[in-house]
C-alpha cells in the first residue's frame, strides 16, 4: 500500500483538509491556461504559493507535481468557498460591531436610554400668605390630580379604562365617555394658523365667513390679531378653507395642512378629576399598572387652602382652576408666588414601575415666594366681628372697615361686607363681592370730608378755631342753589371748632370760601384725592408692587368746577374717593401733617432672601401746627353735644368725624342727570386714637343701611368705639385720660377750659 493511500487513516481531518486543498490548488494551477493571469503566473500557482505561506504540508505537496488524476476536488472547492463566505461575514460583522461600539456609540446609547428611562416632574408649592406675626392665611394641601389621554387608550381596553375611571372616581360613565369621544374626534381642536395679522387681512377673513375660522386679538402685540381654525367645524369644506386662508395670509396650503396635522398628533390630555384623595388615587394607579392600561396619569399637586375662610377673603383673593391668582394678593403677587417644579430621571422595570435606586435629581423644585402682610390677625378678627354685628343690626348693602398705622402707613386690618369663602366656590356667584372694594370702589364721603377741607383752608389762611361764621339758621342761598344743614339744625353763629363738632354744612362751605378755588383744589391733590394711593408692597430697594386696578376716585378738574363746587366739595359732595384714600388723608392729620405711603405687604421671602417694606413719606399737605388745631376740633366731635358721642372710647381721647352722605341717584331724564336721595345714605365714622399720639386711624362705613338709623354717628360710631377699645386693649395701650374726672368745658369761642 502506497503512503498516499495510508495518509487519510493516519492523519486527522484538519491535516487531510489542508493536504486536499493543496492538491486542489496544484490541480487548478495545471488546468488553467497561463493567459488567465496578468503576471505570467497561473492562478493555480498563486494558490499554491499562498497556501505554502500558511501550512508546511502545502510546501511538501507542492514539490509533488504528479497528482492523482482520480482525486475528487469538489468537496474541497466547496470548503474553500464556504471559508471565503465565512471570512466575508466575519469581516462584515466586525465592521458592524465597530460601527455600533465606536462610531455610533453615543447616538445609540441615547436611543437605548430613552427606552428604559423616564423624566418626571417634582411639584413645588405655591408661595404662602401670612399675617405680620407669621399666622398662616393661605397655604397648600397635598392632593392628587387624575389625567387621561384618550388617544393612548387601546381599542380593546377603551371601555374598561373608562369604566375604571368612572367607578373609582365616582363619575358618570356616560359623561366621561362623551368627554373622551370628544377628544378622540378632535371636536374642540383649534389651531393658531397665524399670529400678528394686520387689520386688513383680519377684515378679509371676517368677510369671507369661513366655517371654523375665528379672529382673536393677539396677546403678543397690540393692534394685531391671530387667526384660529377649528378643522372639525369646517367639515367637508376644510380644504377649501385652507386654500382661502393660504391666499389671504400669504402662506401655502401645505404649510397650513402641516400645522393641522401637527395639532391632530399633539397629546390631548384632559383633567379627569382634581383633588382626589390619596388612597383613591393609589388604588387607581395600582389597578392601571397591574392591567397595563396606558393613557392614565396621576400627578401629585397642591390644593390652595384658606384656614380662616371668609376672613380677609377680599384682600387675599383666590386662585382659578389652573392655580393662577384671580384677585387680591393672590393676583397681585401671582408671578412671584408661582412655584418652579423640579425634574427627576429614573429607570423603569419590565412592568413600567420606577426603580427607586435609579432616581437622579436633574433640578430641584423651588417653592414660590411667601408674602407677609401688615395685617395683625387678632385685630383683623376684632374688626370683622364688630363689622358683622353692624351688618346684622343695620343691614347695609355694603360695609367697610380699614385700620392703618398713621406713623408708618401699614394697614393693620381690612374688612369688607359682603364677602365670600375662597374654600367654597358656591359663595362666588356674584363677581361684585370678590374684589377688594376698599381700593376699587369710590363713594361720596359726606361730612367726614370736612376735617380735611377745614385743615386745607387753615393751612392757607390765618383761620383760628375761635373764629366765628354765621350759619344762616340752617339754609343758605349761594350760586343760585340752597345749601341746608342737617334736618332741624338752625345754627347761627358758630366757631370753627363748633362747626366741626356740630358738622355744619353751611359753616364748612363759608370757611372754604375764605380761600381760592385753585389753592383749595391743589390741597385736595396734596392729600391724595383724585390719585391712586399705590397701596401694595413698597420695598426699600426695587420696584414697588401695587394694585394696578385701584381706583383714582374722582376729583373734577378745576376747569370743570361750577360756581357752587367750592361750597359742595368741602362737605363731601361732588367728589368720589375710595375708603383707602380717606384713611390716607386722615393719616396726615394724625401724623402731624406728614402723609405716609400706605402699604399692605410687610415683606416677601424667596428661599433665604427676604425683602422688607420700608415706610416712606408721601408728602406733607399741612404743617404740624395745622394738624394740632384740626385735631383739637376733631376731639370735640365725640364729646357732649358733638355728632359722634357714641364713637367715644373710655379712657382715651378720640379725634374723629361723622359722615352721613346722601347717595347720588342717576336719572338721565333729569337735567342734572340725577339727584341726591333722601332715603339712601352712606354712614361713616373716621378717627384716630389716642388723639395726641395715635396708634391707628380707623374708618367704618355702612353703605345704604336699611334698618334703624342712617346717621354716621349712630350706625358707624358705636362700631368704631368697640373696635378701637378692643384693639387698644390688645395692643396694651394705657388709658390717656381719667374716666372718673369731669369733662372739659368749652367756651363759645372754642377755648377749652381744662379742669384742674
Amino acid at each position: 500500500m502506497s503512503p498516499a493511500s495510508e495518509q487519510p487513516k493516519q492523519q486527522p481531518l484538519w491535516s487531510r483538509l489542508r493536504a486536499s486543498t493543496a492538491r486542489c490548488a496544484q490541480a487548478l494551477s495545471q488546468a488553467l491556461p497561463a493567459p488567465v493571469v496578468r503576471t505570467g503566473r497561473s492562478l493555480g500557482q498563486r494558490l499554491l504559493r499562498f497556501w505554502r505561506m500558511f501550512t508546511p504540508d502545502g510546501e511538501q505537496l507542492a514539490k509533488n507535481q504528479n497528482l492523482d488524476e482520480s482525486t475528487n476536488f469538489a468537496p474541497l472547492v466547496r470548503y474553500v468557498c464556504l471559508a471565503i463566505v465565512f471570512a466575508l461575514l466575519f469581516i462584515g460583522l466586525a465592521h458592524h460591531i465597530y460601527n455600533l461600539q465606536i462610531t455610533r456609540h453615543q447616538e445609540l446609547s441615547l436611543e437605548a436610554q430613552k427606552l428604559y428611562t423616564r423624566m418626571a416632574v417634582q411639584q413645588a408649592q405655591r408661595g404662602k400668605i401670612y399675617d405680620l406675626a407669621g399666622n398662616l392665611l393661605a397655604g397648600n394641601i397635598a392632593i392628587q390630580n387624575v389625567y387621561a389621554e384618550p388617544k393612548r387608550f387601546s381599542k380593546k381596553n377603551y371601555h374598561a379604562i373608562t369604566k375604571l375611571l368612572a367607578d373609582t372616581l365616582q363619575l358618570d360613565y356616560n359623561e366621561l365617555d362623551r368627554r373622551f369621544q370628544s377628544i378622540q374626534k378632535h371636536e374642540h381642536l383649534k389651531v393658531c394658523i397665524k399670529d400678528f395679522v394686520d387689520l386688513q387681512a383680519a377684515h378679509h377673513i371676517v368677510n369671507a365667513a369661513l366655517p371654523g375660522v375665528t379672529i382673536e386679538y393677539s396677546q403678543k402685540a397690540s393692534g394685531l390679531f391671530k387667526v384660529i381654525f377649528r378643522p372639525t367645524q369646517a367639515g367637508r369644506h376644510r380644504q377649501d378653507v385652507v386654500n382661502i386662508l393660504a391666499r389671504i395670509l400669504d402662506l401655502t396650503a401645505e404649510d397650513i395642512d402641516n400645522q393641522i396635522l401637527r395639532a391632530f398628533n399633539r397629546p390631548s390630555e384632559i383633567v379627569v378629576k382634581r383633588h382626589v384623595d390619596y388612597s383613591v388615587a393609589h388604588q387607581l394607579k395600582t389597578i392601571a399598572e397591574k392591567k397595563r392600561y396606558r393613557g392614565i396619569r396621576i400627578e401629585e399637586g397642591y390644593l390652595r387652602n384658606y384656614p380662616h375662610d371668609r376672613q380677609l377673603a377680599n384682600l387675599i383673593g383666590f386662585l382659578d382652576h389652573d392655580g393662577k391668582g384671580v384677585s387680591g394678593i393672590e393676583a397681585l403677587f401671582d408671578a412671584q408666588m408661582q412655584p418652579t417644579p423640579g425634574t427627576i430621571q429614573f429607570e423603569r422595570d419590565g412592568r413600567n414601575r420606577m426603580i427607586p435606586q435609579s432616581v437622579t435629581t436633574m433640578s430641584e423644585p423651588e417653592n414660590g415666594t411667601d408674602v407677609y402682610l401688615t395685617i395683625t390677625l387678632p385685630i383683623q378678627q376684632i374688626v370683622e366681628e364688630e363689622l358683622q354685628q353692624m351688618v346684622a343690626t343695620h343691614k347695609p348693602k355694603r360695609a367697610y372697615a380699614i385700620m392703618m398705622n398713621p406713623k408708618t402707613g401699614a394697614i393693620m386690618a381690612l374688612a369688607q361686607y359682603p364677602s365670600f369663602n375662597p374654600n367654597d366656590r358656591s359663595t362666588m356667584t356674584n363677581g361684585a363681592i370678590i374684589q377688594p372694594h376698599a381700593f376699587l370702589m369710590g363713594f361720596e364721603p359726606g361730612s367726614i370730608m370736612k376735617g380735611i377741607s377745614i385743615a386745607a383752608v387753615m393751612e392757607q389762611r390765618p383761620i383760628e378755631l375761635g373764629d366765628v361764621f354765621y350759619c344762616e339758621r340752617g339754609a343758605w342761598r349761594y350760586g343760585g342753589r340752597t345749601l341746608h344743614d342737617s334736618s332741624g339744625s338752625r345754627f347761627e353763629d358758630l366757631t370753627v371748632l363748633e362747626i366741626v363738632k356740630k358738622s355744619s354744612n353751611i359753616g364748612t362751605a363759608k370757611i372754604a370760601l375764605e380761600t381760592e378755588e385753585k389753592d383749595f383744589y391743589q390741597h385736595l391733590l396734596d392729600f391724595g384725592f383724585g390719585r391712586r394711593t399705590g397701596v401694595g408692597f413698597i420695598p426699600a430697594r426695587g420696584e414697588p408692587v401695587f394694585f394696578r386696578n385701584e381706583s383714582h376716585g374722582r376729583l373734577p378738574g378745576i376747569e370743570r368746577w361750577s360756581k357752587v363746587s367750592i361750597t359742595r366739595i368741602p362737605i363731601g359732595q361732588g367728589i368720589l374717593c375710595t375708603p383707602m384714600q380717606m384713611v390716607q388723608a386722615y393719616g396726615a392729620l394724625a401724623n402731624h401733617g406728614i402723609m405716609m405711603q400706605p402699604y399692605i405687604v410687610a415683606k416677601t421671602v424667596t428661599g433665604d432672601v427676604s425683602r422688607f417694606s420700608s415706610p416712606q413719606v408721601k408728602g406733607q399737605p399741612i404743617q404740624p401746627e395745622t394738624a394740632r388745631k384740626i385735631t383739637l376740633a376733631l376731639k370735640e366731635v365725640t364729646t357732649k353735644g358733638g355728632t359722634g358721642t357714641r364713637a367715644a372710647v373710655p379712657g382715651f381721647e378720640v379725634a374723629g368725624k361723622t359722615g352721613t352722605a346722601q347717595k347720588w341717584i342717576s336719572d338721565p331724564s333729569l337735567k342734572a342727570k340725577g339727584y341726591y336721595s333722601h332715603r339712601e345714605y352712606v354712614s361713616s365714622f373716621i378717627g384716630y386714637v389716642p388723639a395726641d399720639n395715635p396708634e391707628f386711624v380707623l374708618l367704618v362705613t355702612a353703605d345704604t343701611p336699611s334698618a334703624g338709623s342712617h346717621y354716621g354717628g349712630t350706625v358707624a360710631g358705636p362700631v368704631f368705639s368697640k373696635i378701637a377699645e378692643r384693639t387698644l386693649r390688645f395692643l396694651q395701650i394705657a388709658p390717656t385720660i381719667d374716666t372718673l374726672a369731669p369733662p372739659a368745658l368749652t367756651t363759645s369761642a372754642g377755648t377749652a377750659i381744662i379742669n384742674p
